[in-house]
C-alpha cells in the first residue's frame, strides 16, 4: 500500500487538502472491508469567510478492487460543510450544516474464482455483492474543542461531536464523537 498526502495555505483563510492512495482499506462495505481495496484520489477546501464562519468541501474518487485485484466498480463522494463558530477559544463551539452524496457504478460481469469463494452459498457472483450502495446524508451538527483536534496540546482537551443526520440508506439518525 501506499498514500500520499498534502495540504496548502493560502493567506490563512484558503486552505486545501490532498490525498492520493493505493491499495487502501475500502470500509464503503462489510464486504468491501473483508475482500477488497480501493486506490484514491481526493481533493478538498476550507474557505474561512470570516473570523467565525467557514465553508468546506470535498470531493473523492475511488476505484475499487478484489484482493486479487480483479476491477469491481468505481465511485465518487462529495463533502460540502458550512459552519459557524459561536467562540473561537478553547472550548470552541462550533454549529454546521453538513451534506454528503456518493454515487457508486459497478462493473458488469462475473467474479474471478479468487473474489467467488467469498460470496455466500446461493448469492450472486457479481461485483455487485460487493459495491456499497449510493446514499445521500444531511444534518446538522453541534461541538466544542473540535478546533484542536488536529494540534499537539500538553493538556488534555475534551471535546464533543453530536448531531442529527438524514441518512438516505439508514433514515434518521445521530451521530456522536466523544
Amino acid at each position: 500500500t501506499a498514500r500520499l498526502t498534502g495540504a496548502w495555505n493560502l493567506e490563512d483563510r484558503v486552505s486545501f487538502t490532498g490525498r492520493l492512495g493505493y491499495n487502501q482499506q475500502a470500509d464503503e462495505s462489510a464486504q468491501l472491508r473483508v475482500g477488497g481495496m480501493k486506490d484514491l484520489v481526493e481533493l478538498g477546501a476550507t474557505w474561512r469567510l470570516g473570523l467565525r464562519e467557514f465553508i468546506r468541501g470535498r470531493i473523492e474518487y475511488d476505484r475499487f478492487y478484489g484482493q486479487d485485484r480483479s476491477s469491481l466498480g468505481h465511485g465518487m463522494v462529495y463533502d460540502v460543510e458550512a459552519g459557524y463558530r459561536i467562540r473561537t477559544q478553547y472550548p470552541d463551539y462550533t454549529v454546521r450544516i453538513v451534506g454528503t452524496r456518493g454515487i457508486y457504478n459497478t462493473n458488469g460481469g462475473t467474479l474471478t474464482p479468487t473474489m467467488q469463494r467469498l460470496v455466500p452459498a446461493g448469492g450472486d457472483a457479481t461485483p455487485a455483492f460487493y459495491m456499497p450502495q449510493n446514499f445521500t446524508q444531511a444534518g446538522v451538527l453541534f461541538g466544542f474543542g473540535t478546533e484542536l483536534l488536529d494540534d499537539y496540546t500538553r493538556k488534555w482537551r475534551p471535546f464533543l461531536d453530536v448531531g442529527a443526520l438524514y441518512d438516505s440508506r439508514a433514515g434518521h439518525n445521530f451521530r456522536g464523537q466523544l
